[in-house]
């Protein structure tokens, strides 16, 4: 194994000079002379697209050589012994079906023991689910919370919660996350062990994946952020929390106000103000909870919208915090959180690289393009090797090319997601709060609400059709180009039709119950 990561590192590295070449020969012709404002117009678009790009699989491949290099002695560091410290565990409600949720008080009682406290947090509106939900906790004699008003929404549940909290360490489940019965035995020894230490989160990983591709879909993608990235983010200290699965020390939490309550990603928001107040973090890969992915392409499609909304919210103080106060945190978690921040523009950015093609095909709009050499020695081979980076280093912790494939997909699919969620946040618009459905089963997604993505796969293969028309005609090594792209693209959308599948009931309910009745 050693001699593969080797192997992979080098790899990686190869890709960075044709990174560089190609950003800088594309730079250097947008002062070209003889194109109209229109062709340089869109070959600004391109460049702001590629450079997006380039530096998020910079990101992506630097924190695969922190994890494979140095994660591992970050772990090593601690010395877990017995913790003999008591913790609060808040379970998270709202409106779910109260059987998932008895599922998930189960695990946690398991897990606590004697050790500490549960506490039921729900928000429940519903009336029915919320006397069901009751009734759960008093036969679990688990201590059930509600509140009449709503404010803050989760990060407010658990603030108003917090006078309950007598214990050192506080940890927070959502309704569809269960921990193993040694959860807290391997957690809570390494919060005891360093005290500067703010939280510890461990991976949030599905087991429903027989319900249907799309959650199989959904933890490939969980799989990539916490194999590598997740991994990556805590050599440099800057991990934030994913909600569940984590245990804060309640000190830090008390440090900067609880939870921040100004953003839908109140997890993240939290991390940021802890570490710019010198906590540290840690992430510890280690499976250890269990929990259910959404398994609808409706229900994905309302976790990224939650996730992107919440992420690109930050991004702007994420920058003011940096310019006004940059010794606050380290350069290294600067650009970590500039990279998690910014990564849902990922909608722009696909937009930005598919318009130049369509502009030419369509309307004619030469693109600013410079010697062959751009494409054949720097173009190509940096495509051909990020693309092989990214699948060999997925394949190096276990997932298969169709993994690597999905994540890609993915991405291209949700593009509507992230551009709706990137003009909401960057324009200070409210948009309603919605949490991810639990333990959907249903058919597939009307194709009249996927109308975004089908109006761009029909753009993108006619667009690809009169291109290479046209080439036919004129013999411009442009128009060839043009369609190759935009294939290229309609490819990746085309796995719409893979996850919008249709939604079972998963066989994990059976096991789990059976697991956590012995």
């Amino acid at each position: 194994m050693g001699g593969n990561r080797l192997g992979y590192l080098v790899l990686v590295l190869m890709t960075f000079p044709f990174m560089i070449l190609y950003l800088v020969i594309s730079s250097i012709v947008l002062f070209s002379h003889g194109y109209s404002p229109s062709s340089h117009f869109f070959a600004v678009l391109l460049i702001i697209g590629d450079t997006f790009f380039a530096l998020q699989t910079s990101a992506y491949l630097y924190n695969f050589y922190k994890a494979q290099f140095h994660y591992p002695q970050t772990i090593a560091n601690y010395y877990r012994r017995y913790a003999s410290s008591r913790v609060a565990v808040f379970i998270m409600a709202f409106n779910e079906p109260a059987e998932i949720i008895e599922r998930t008080v189960t695990a946690v009682k398991l897990a606590t023991g004697e050790r500490g406290r549960v506490f039921l947090l729900d928000d429940s509106t519903n009336v029915r689910i919320r006397e069901s939900v009751k009734e759960i906790a008093k036969n679990y004699d688990v201590a059930y919370v509600h509140r009449e008003n709503r404010r803050g929404a989760k990060a407010g549940a658990i603030n108003d919660a917090m006078h309950l909290v007598t214990e050192e360490y506080l940890a927070v489940f959502d309704s569809d996350q269960r921990p193993s019965p040694e959860f807290f035995d391997e957690i809570l020894p390494l919060l005891e062990d360093d005290g500067s230490l703010a939280y510890v989160q461990v991976p949030q990983v599905y087991v429903n994946t027989d319900a249907s591709r799309m959650a199989s879909a959904a933890q490939s993608v969980q799989a990539l952020f916490f194999d590598y990235i997740a991994e990556g983010k805590s050599v440099s200290n800057a991990m934030f929390t994913c909600g569940s699965n984590v245990v804060y020390r309640v000190a830090a939490l008390s440090d900067v106000g609880n939870f921040d309550e100004t953003i839908v990603t109140e997890d993240m928001a939290t991390a940021i103000n802890m570490h710019a107040r010198g906590w540290k973090s840690l992430y510890y890969n280690k499976k250890l909870v269990f929990g259910e992915g959404p398994s609808t392409l409706a229900a994905y499609f309302t976790q990224q919208g939650r996730w992107s909304l919440g992420s690109i919210s930050l991004w702007p103080r994420v920058i003011k915090l940096m310019l006004r106060h940059p010794k606050r945190m380290k350069a290294s978690q600067y650009w970590e959180y500039l990279n998690s921040t910014s990564w849902y523009l990922v909608g722009f950015a696909n937009m930005f690289v598919i318009l130049p093609p369509l502009a030419y095909v369509f309307l004619g709009i030469p693109p600013v393009v410079g010697p062959g050499i751009l494409l054949f020695y720097a173009l190509v081979p940096y495509l051909a090797l990020s693309m092989t980076s990214f699948f060999l280093t997925m394949r190096l912790r276990g997932h298969g090319i169709s993994s690597a494939i999905l994540n890609i997909s993915l991405n291209f699919v949700c593009f509507p997601v992230y551009l709706v969620s990137a003009v909401y946040a960057l324009t200070g618009r409210k948009k309603p709060f919605k949490v991810t459905p639990k333990g959907q089963k249903g058919g597939k997604e009307p194709l009249v609400r996927l109308w975004p993505q089908l109006s761009l796969l029909f753009l993108l293969l006619f667009g690809a059709i009169a291109g290479l028309a046209k080439y036919l005609v004129d013999d411009s090594i442009g128009y060839a180009i043009s369609s190759v792209w935009l294939i290229y693209v309609a490819v990746w959308i085309f796995g719409l039709f893979y996850v919008n599948s249709v939604s079972k009931e998963t066989s994990i309910y059976a096991e789990t119950l059976k697991v956590y009745s012995k």
